[in-house]
């Protein structure tokens, strides 16, 4: 199956029914937002290849009609598109508030994040001259809580070192699965 969204190349398999002895030409394959990479085949009735994306967004790939001929003299009908969100860039937070940083009263602090995140919690966060409380998932990306300063001076913040909650998303994958397409 073509996943929905992914980060990485698609490894693509495709798998006949039939036994095509004319090879498949990566001008057969029509991209959009990507570009074919190492297309292989036939071997065994499969032909792979990866579609790599060009930039964050919707990848659509599809074969053309007439592109594979078995021994009969007999071609393949247009098959996909397929298509699926590439997306391999990292959410990045913003901090605002409205409050004025005096010793001892909590600052409230909104924080919001450029794309929807999973997983983010409030040890994703650090403190310098404050402690947070109050943490409130108000949506998958909008977060809200209190930074009471604990000394005199401006309290900060920031999204702790190795706490990407996207990460499970925007980590390089393992080498990919194939994709299967199964074609008559």
């Amino acid at each position: 199956a073509i996943p929905t969204i992914t980060n990485a190349r698609l490894n693509v398999l495709i798998q006949t029914g039939t036994p095509y002895l004319v090879g498949l030409p990566t001008t057969s394959i029509t991209v959009s937002n990507a570009a074919i990479q190492n297309l292989s085949g036939p071997v065994a009735h499969q032909y792979t290849f990866d579609v790599v994306p060009a930039q964050d967004g919707l990848v659509e790939f599809s074969i053309a009609q007439d592109a594979l001929q078995n021994g009969d003299g007999d071609t393949n009908i247009i098959f996909g598109p397929f298509s699926f969100m590439y997306d391999a860039t990292p959410p990045t937070m913003a901090f605002v508030s409205t409050s004025s940083a005096i010793t001892g009263n909590p600052i409230f602090i909104i924080a919001t994040t450029s794309e929807p995140i999973s997983g983010f919690v409030v040890g994703d966060l650090v403190a310098g001259n404050g402690v947070i409380s109050n943490f409130f998932a108000a949506s998958t990306n909008e977060f809200y809580f209190l930074v009471p300063p604990v000394a005199r001076g401006t309290p900060t913040l920031s999204v702790a070192a190795g706490s990407d909650p996207h990460a499970a998303h925007h980590t390089p994958p393992p080498p990919p699965t194939p994709a299967r397409i199964i074609l008559p």
